[in-house]
């Protein structure tokens, strides 16, 4: 499961000005992609990585027409952003109930940029829209109960962009573990 307002499904040449930035492409290289670098591609010795019926986007809302088109072509199943806020757990239980249940394993990564940054500033300071720091950790209370899940990724946690006293990673981490405290008890 991937939770992030991007889909990561970029190729060098569809990026323009942001053709190095590899977080843009990391779920194209998994699918291997036309256009994606083969080294990239094949780091982990197979090719492609994941199928796309393995990956369900979740709170997604910000896809380049490039990316949409391969969204429709390869039939990724999607949550998008506009759902998910509209009511975070039906949304979340909703993937449990559903798709996660086509897994033995349940991998969920979180890109912290899912985040409104004026509610908690963590990843890029800029983007204003996304999800509410507890609505995060409601969809995460919901996923991390489900029987298959087994890894839980953080990524584009940026400490510098909170309070100084180090105040808003504290936070994070803190009301983190706790539901991943409450998973562990179930």
């Amino acid at each position: 499961m991937y939770i992030d307002l991007d889909t990561d499904l970029n190729i060098p040449e569809s990026t323009g000005e942001d053709a190095g930035a590899m977080d843009w492409m990391g779920v194209a290289h998994m699918l291997n992609v036309d256009g994606v670098i083969p080294e990239v591609a094949g780091f982990a010795g197979r090719v492609p990585l994941a199928n796309s019926d393995q990956i369900l986007f979740f709170s997604n809302d910000n896809s380049l027409p490039f990316e949409r088109d391969i969204i429709e072509k390869m039939g990724i199943k999607e949550v998008p952003f506009d759902q998910v806020v509209s009511d975070p757990i039906k949304a979340a239980s909703s993937v449990v109930e559903g798709w996660a249940k086509n897994f033995d394993r349940l991998l969920i990564h979180v890109d912290l940029d899912v985040l409104n940054a004026n509610d908690l500033p963590l990843a890029e300071n800029c983007r204003k829209r996304g999800l509410l720091f507890d609505q995060l950790l409601a969809v995460l209370h919901v996923f991390l109960r489900s029987p298959n899940w087994v890894a839980l990724t953080i990524t584009e946690l940026n400490p510098y962009h909170g309070e100084e006293d180090g105040s808003t990673i504290r936070r994070f981490v803190e009301k983190l573990m706790d539901v991943v405290a409450v998973a562990f008890e179930s």
